[in-house]
């Protein structure tokens, strides 16, 4: 049985597999279009888990809230934090 990677790790493998090998196409230009692909999903994710925390809509429940928290954590984005009971 073959182990599951998460998308964004297998990502970061084949970008260091770039950079280490830099194969003659491997030019400057797409270097810095790699970095930007990288960098965009998780800035954007973080951007819009803020714009919920920030303006807490009336739909985003608690149950929400964890889960957004939670994928958060588990990409490396956010640290755990202590329980909250306020929110």
């Amino acid at each position: 049985m073959t182990e599951q990677m998460h998308p964004a790790d297998v990502l970061a493998e084949l970008c260091v597999l770039l950079e280490e090998y830099a194969p003659t196409w491997y030019s400057e230009q797409l270097h810095y279009r790699v970095l930007k692909a990288i960098r965009l999903p998780t800035e954007v994710l973080v951007e819009l888990c803020a714009l919920l925390e920030d303006q807490a809509p009336i739909w985003y429940t608690k149950c929400q809230r964890t889960r957004v928290l939670d994928v958060l954590q588990r990409l490396g984005l956010l640290e755990e934090e202590a329980p909250d009971e306020s929110k």
